[in-house]
């Protein structure tokens, strides 16, 4: 038995189109590799692609069995990454832009990864002297002058 697709430790990108191959050999000889296909299969049948969809490590697994009964199974590990970075858009404050000391300005941007499913909504809220961030699903988050780090919190600003 051999799989030649996916490679054992390959490493593919995420949404790919890798066709799977892999055969059967029947190592005595006599050419009796069973047909039954609840017998002689695999993960993905040949030329159809391997799984691409998720991030991580994935394995496939092909069984072939010869006429007599004997079988043997065959599994290799792969991973799929996602090396394509995200793209930040920073529409407030512009590049170049001046302002006036002590002016408010609110902040709007966005972050996306074309190859990631769509992000809940971020919302970025501006109180005096400090930053709000309240992503959907997610602890709000407050960063004011004078302090290192990002705190929680619960009421509205």
């Amino acid at each position: 038995m051999t799989i030649a697709v996916p490679l054992d430790g390959g490493v593919y990108e995420r949404g790919s189109n890798v066709p799977a191959s892999w055969a059967c050999i029947d190592l005595d000889g006599a050419g009796d590799i069973d047909p039954n296909p609840t017998k002689t299969f695999a993960t993905r049948p040949v030329g159809l692609p391997i799984d691409t969809g998720g991030l991580g490590l994935k394995s496939f697994t092909a069984t072939c069995a010869d006429l007599t009964g004997y079988s043997v199974s065959k599994t290799v590990s792969y991973t799929i990454i996602d090396s394509s970075p995200p793209v930040v858009t920073i529409a407030v404050p512009k590049d170049g832009a001046t302002y006036d000391q002590g002016q408010v300005v609110s902040p709007s941007y966005a972050c996306t990864d074309p190859d990631d499913p769509p992000e809940p909504p971020l919302s970025v809220s501006p109180a005096p002297n400090c930053l709000s961030v309240s992503p959907a699903q997610l602890p709000r988050l407050r960063w004011c002058r004078g302090e290192t780090t990002w705190r929680s919190w619960s009421q509205s600003m």
